[in-house]
């Protein structure tokens, strides 16, 4: 993934990521990350149901959470993390 987005910065792995996770929980790692080093960009890898329901979250869009299969990628705008801030600007499921 570094190599095809030609990323070079610092890859966290968190277990709050987990399918078994929660949005809230997410909600709050995010916000202190973002307080102690502001980013552009954040690119979220997971896992069903959990990155699902974080779709669904951003946007406030119910049916969303299921469209994301396996390797399936969504590209959001957002100005902060929380409820119904993002919209989607893309959602490409692999063939």
């Amino acid at each position: 993934m570094t190599e095809t987005l030609n990323y070079s910065g610092r890859l966290l792995f968190e277990n709050v990521l987990r399918s078994q996770g929660s949005v809230s929980s997410l909600e709050q790692y995010i916000d202190t990350l973002l307080a102690s080093q502001p980013a552009g960009q954040i690119l979220l890898l997971g896992y069903q149901p959990l990155i699902g329901q974080i779709l669904e979250y951003l946007t406030d869009e119910t049916g969303l959470a299921w469209s994301m299969g396996n390797s399936a990628l969504a590209t959001l705008e957002a100005p902060v993390f929380g409820r119904g801030c993002a919209e989607v600007k893309s959602l490409a499921q692999p063939h």
